[in-house]
């Protein structure tokens, strides 16, 4: 396996499709490396235009 480093950069979310009955949900950002290590960002609370400027390294 190769190895190295992955930088990540999760800026905004657009047009976030509603997913509670007020219209509005807390949309968060969830990925996966490998398929068993998860990463999750904080949620914000309700928006459909969700800015998170959230960066790591992995």
């Amino acid at each position: 396996m190769i190895k190295g480093q992955l930088h990540v950069r999760v800026l905004e979310g657009r047009n976030v499709k509603d997913t509670d009955a007020v219209g509005r949900g807390d949309p968060f950002v969830e990925f996966w490396i490998d398929g068993h290590e998860k990463h999750k960002t904080d949620s914000r609370c309700n928006t459909n235009t969700p800015v998170w400027l959230y960066e790591t390294t992995l």
